[in-house]
């Protein structure tokens, strides 16, 4: 049995995406590349991280990736606007992503769903570290760390509202910007705390 997935998240950098990945399983990477292999048993998550930054396919790939996914978002005919328009925030947020490819044997339908908990777990659990969303298979279903639908097709969603993470102000940013600029933004994440 094999499936995929894409984990979209904040942090622009594939190399400290990947650093989280090996703290969060407590594994160590060795080498410059930008995968890492988790296995057990049968089971087996092959994830690779790229930002639209990195040279060559890859960066192309997450370039085109992360523009599609707040694309389909922003398209979505939903009566949802808010969650809509938070997860839209949050994808616009997004730097680089991770995509999971993973496999496993099977006998049975059983322990087909067995295994199939068993792999996806450890990615929400990535989502999670990552302050990311998740989406698997033909990746019109938008997921939350805890694995409930944020936004499909359908424009559907499990969830009365969606806040995402909030992200820092870049140090950078905050720098060059102005007093007010940074005041309007908390403003507005209180504005959008207080609101749930």
């Amino acid at each position: 049995m094999k499936g995929a997935a894409m984990l979209f998240c904040p942090e622009p950098d594939p190399r400290k995406v990947l650093d989280r990945v090996e703290e969060l399983f407590h594994i160590e990477h060795v080498g410059d590349r930008n995968n890492i292999t988790l296995a057990q048993d049968d089971m087996e998550i092959i994830l690779l991280a790229a930002c639209p930054e990195d040279e060559g396919e890859n960066g192309e790939y997450a370039k085109n990736q992360l523009e599609g996914v707040a694309g389909y978002v922003y398209q979505n005919q939903t009566e949802l606007v808010e969650i809509k328009r938070n997860l839209f925030y949050h994808l616009r947020q997004c730097k680089s992503m991770i995509q999971a490819v993973y496999s496993f044997d099977s006998a049975s339908p059983a322990e087909t769903q067995k295994k199939e908990k068993q792999v996806t777990e450890p990615l929400y659990d990535m989502t999670e570290k990552l302050q990311g969303v998740i989406t698997f298979g033909d990746g019109m279903t938008l997921r939350d760390s805890k694995g409930q639908v944020i936004l499909d097709k359908a424009g559907k969603s499990e969830l009365e509202y969606y806040m995402p993470s909030e992200v820092p102000v870049p140090g950078s940013w905050a720098e060059d910007a102005l007093p007010e600029y940074i005041e309007r933004r908390d403003r507005s994440m209180a504005l959008l705390r207080d609101r749930h």
